[in-house]
């Protein structure tokens, strides 16, 4: 290339692999990748029921509040306009929440790498799964049909992630403040 080797081609011009070496690791041999995969996989698997059951509360919570004649709306308008019927976009809804529920859950997995700093698990999480929650508002209706709805629902999600960096930053500010006085 342009004559100035890295660490990595000495490395394997030397015979030798470091750890945490390569374009997708961090700092973790095949064997706990293949720990945290399948990690991503059992988390995604019990997050599916959690994502139902998150999007039948919301549906109820909707109702409740929103029903004038107490009538259980469990998709919007918008909804029914795309999928056809109310049971087909009921159904397409919880889909959708099975999905956002597996993504979320196997995205967890982020949290569980000890090497990283709070704000990378938070970033690697929010960038796994914000591409599915946004296309799955989208189709369900929930951001609106317009490029505004999508970006309110995007900015809406982005606040809840900021309000959590936030809350993790001075938790472990705390911590650390804590561990301090008893030095």
């Amino acid at each position: 290339m342009n004559g100035i080797e890295t660490p990595d081609m000495l490395d394997a011009r030397a015979g030798q692999e470091r750890p945490g070496s390569g374009w997708n690791s961090w700092s973790a041999t095949s064997d706990e990748h293949r720990r945290i995969l399948l990690e991503a996989v059992k988390r995604a698997a019990l997050g599916a029921p959690l994502g139902l059951a998150i999007v039948c509360a919301i549906g109820m919570g909707i109702s409740l509040a929103a029903s004038p004649d107490g009538s259980f709306l469990f998709v919007g308008p918008g909804a029914i306009a795309r999928f056809g019927t109310e049971n087909m976009a009921a159904l397409a809804q919880m889909l959708l929440g099975v999905a956002i529920g597996m993504a979320f859950a196997g995205a967890s997995v982020a949290w569980g790498i000890e090497d990283w700093p709070t704000l990378k698990q938070l970033a690697v999480h929010f960038l796994a799964t914000m591409p599915l929650l946004l296309g799955c508002g989208w189709l369900a209706g929930w951001a609106g049909k317009e490029a505004s709805g999508l970006l309110g629902f995007f900015a809406l999600q982005l606040a809840i992630y900021v309000v959590i960096a936030v809350g993790a930053g001075l938790a472990e500010w705390r911590r650390v403040r804590q561990a301090n006085l008893l030095l």
